[in-house]
Protein backbone atom coordinates (compact mmCIF):
# COMPACT_ATOMS: atom_id res chain seq x y z
CA UNK A 1 0.00 0.00 0.00
CA UNK A 2 1.22 3.02 -1.10
CA UNK A 3 1.81 6.36 1.87
CA UNK A 4 -0.82 8.00 -0.35
CA UNK A 5 -3.27 4.95 0.48
CA UNK A 6 -2.31 4.82 3.85
CA UNK A 7 -2.90 8.73 4.34
CA UNK A 8 -6.16 8.19 2.66
CA UNK A 9 -7.50 5.13 5.34
CA UNK A 10 -5.94 7.05 7.80
CA UNK A 11 -7.92 9.91 7.28
CA UNK A 12 -11.09 7.90 6.72
CA UNK A 13 -10.71 6.03 9.86
CA UNK A 14 -10.34 9.22 11.82
CA UNK A 15 -13.72 10.76 9.98
CA UNK A 16 -15.51 8.02 11.07
CA UNK A 17 -14.24 7.99 14.55
CA UNK A 18 -15.11 11.47 15.21
CA UNK A 19 -18.80 10.02 13.74
CA UNK A 20 -18.69 7.76 16.16
CA UNK A 21 -17.86 10.74 18.76
CA UNK A 22 -20.68 12.55 17.83
CA UNK A 23 -23.49 10.26 17.72
CA UNK A 24 -21.55 9.14 21.31
CA UNK A 25 -22.20 12.94 22.74
CA UNK A 26 -25.64 12.80 20.78
CA UNK A 27 -27.02 10.25 22.96
CA UNK A 28 -25.90 11.84 26.28
CA UNK A 29 -27.23 15.24 24.77
CA UNK A 30 -30.72 13.12 24.55
CA UNK A 31 -30.15 11.38 28.15
CA UNK A 32 -29.50 14.42 29.58
CA UNK A 33 -32.94 15.71 28.29
CA UNK A 34 -35.15 12.77 29.32
CA UNK A 35 -33.58 13.15 32.71
CA UNK A 36 -34.61 16.74 33.29
CA UNK A 37 -38.06 15.85 31.88
CA UNK A 38 -37.85 17.59 28.29
CA UNK A 39 -40.82 18.46 26.41
CA UNK A 40 -39.90 19.19 22.87
CA UNK A 41 -43.95 19.75 21.97
CA UNK A 42 -43.38 22.79 24.44
CA UNK A 43 -39.71 23.39 24.35
CA UNK A 44 -37.91 25.58 22.26
CA UNK A 45 -35.99 23.48 19.30
CA UNK A 46 -32.85 24.58 17.53
CA UNK A 47 -31.45 23.02 14.97
CA UNK A 48 -27.38 22.86 13.57
CA UNK A 49 -26.33 21.81 10.70
CA UNK A 50 -22.62 21.16 10.64
CA UNK A 51 -21.51 21.89 6.16
CA UNK A 52 -18.80 20.29 4.42
CA UNK A 53 -17.57 21.23 1.03
CA UNK A 54 -18.19 19.23 -1.95
CA UNK A 55 -14.99 18.58 -3.03
CA UNK A 56 -15.60 20.13 -6.45
CA UNK A 57 -16.48 23.43 -4.86
CA UNK A 58 -14.19 26.11 -4.34
CA UNK A 59 -14.44 27.90 -0.32
CA UNK A 60 -15.63 31.19 -2.00
CA UNK A 61 -18.22 29.45 -4.47
CA UNK A 62 -19.26 27.66 -1.42
CA UNK A 63 -19.49 31.15 0.77
CA UNK A 64 -21.08 33.15 -1.70
CA UNK A 65 -23.70 30.25 -2.52
CA UNK A 66 -24.83 29.35 1.24
CA UNK A 67 -25.42 32.90 1.26
CA UNK A 68 -26.88 34.34 -1.26
CA UNK A 69 -28.86 31.22 -3.12
CA UNK A 70 -29.40 29.02 -0.07
CA UNK A 71 -29.96 31.13 3.12
CA UNK A 72 -33.08 32.82 1.20
CA UNK A 73 -34.76 29.23 0.77
CA UNK A 74 -33.79 28.41 4.52
CA UNK A 75 -35.20 32.08 5.15
CA UNK A 76 -38.49 31.20 3.80
CA UNK A 77 -39.09 28.20 6.66
CA UNK A 78 -42.44 28.90 8.03
CA UNK A 79 -42.21 29.44 12.42
CA UNK A 80 -38.28 30.13 11.96
CA UNK A 81 -37.59 32.60 15.10
CA UNK A 82 -33.85 33.60 14.22
CA UNK A 83 -31.84 31.67 11.24
CA UNK A 84 -27.94 32.27 11.49
CA UNK A 85 -25.07 31.46 9.48
CA UNK A 86 -21.73 31.11 11.25
CA UNK A 87 -18.75 30.87 8.36
CA UNK A 88 -15.27 29.58 8.80
CA UNK A 89 -12.71 32.24 8.45
CA UNK A 90 -9.72 30.30 7.31
CA UNK A 91 -10.84 26.88 6.14
CA UNK A 92 -8.92 23.63 6.84
CA UNK A 93 -8.73 20.31 5.66
CA UNK A 94 -8.03 19.15 8.98
CA UNK A 95 -11.14 20.92 10.48
CA UNK A 96 -13.37 19.73 7.86
CA UNK A 97 -16.51 22.13 9.07
CA UNK A 98 -16.63 24.87 6.35
CA UNK A 99 -19.80 26.35 8.27
CA UNK A 100 -22.65 26.28 10.47
CA UNK A 101 -26.57 26.78 10.68
CA UNK A 102 -28.46 27.68 13.73
CA UNK A 103 -32.33 27.76 12.79
CA UNK A 104 -34.41 28.65 15.96
CA UNK A 105 -38.20 27.72 16.28
CA UNK A 106 -40.52 28.11 19.38
CA UNK A 107 -40.85 24.23 19.43
CA UNK A 108 -40.75 21.06 17.75
CA UNK A 109 -43.76 21.20 16.52
CA UNK A 110 -43.39 24.20 14.74
CA UNK A 111 -39.49 22.55 13.62
CA UNK A 112 -41.40 19.65 12.34
CA UNK A 113 -44.05 21.71 10.70
CA UNK A 114 -41.51 23.84 9.33
CA UNK A 115 -39.54 20.83 7.58
CA UNK A 116 -42.92 19.23 6.29
CA UNK A 117 -44.08 22.41 4.44
CA UNK A 118 -43.14 23.12 0.74
CA UNK A 119 -40.58 25.52 1.97
CA UNK A 120 -39.25 22.68 3.97
CA UNK A 121 -38.63 20.29 1.26
CA UNK A 122 -36.92 22.85 -0.90
CA UNK A 123 -33.84 23.83 1.25
CA UNK A 124 -32.68 20.44 1.51
CA UNK A 125 -33.29 20.04 -1.95
CA UNK A 126 -30.83 22.32 -2.82
CA UNK A 127 -27.76 21.22 -0.51
CA UNK A 128 -26.29 18.91 -3.03
CA UNK A 129 -25.92 22.01 -5.11
CA UNK A 130 -23.28 23.43 -3.12
CA UNK A 131 -22.42 20.94 -0.13
CA UNK A 132 -20.57 17.54 -0.34
CA UNK A 133 -21.96 16.14 3.23
CA UNK A 134 -23.90 17.87 5.89
CA UNK A 135 -24.85 16.84 9.02
CA UNK A 136 -28.37 17.99 11.04
CA UNK A 137 -28.90 17.77 14.57
CA UNK A 138 -31.64 18.99 17.46
CA UNK A 139 -29.41 20.55 19.87
CA UNK A 140 -30.52 22.28 23.10
CA UNK A 141 -28.55 25.85 24.75
CA UNK A 142 -26.86 25.60 28.05
CA UNK A 143 -25.60 29.10 28.75
CA UNK A 144 -23.64 30.09 30.59
CA UNK A 145 -22.27 34.03 30.48
CA UNK A 146 -25.03 36.04 28.21
CA UNK A 147 -23.94 39.60 28.25
CA UNK A 148 -25.96 40.57 25.77
CA UNK A 149 -28.26 43.47 25.96
CA UNK A 150 -31.91 43.05 25.67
Amino acid sequence: MSNEARILALEDQLGRMQDIRAIEQLKYQYASCCDRGYDPATNDAVVLTLNYVDQFVSFEDFDRYWLEVHAPLAAQLPGVLRYVQRHVEAPSAEFGIDGFAFIDYESTAAMDAAWASPAGQRAPADVPNFLGRHEVVVITDHVIVDHQKK
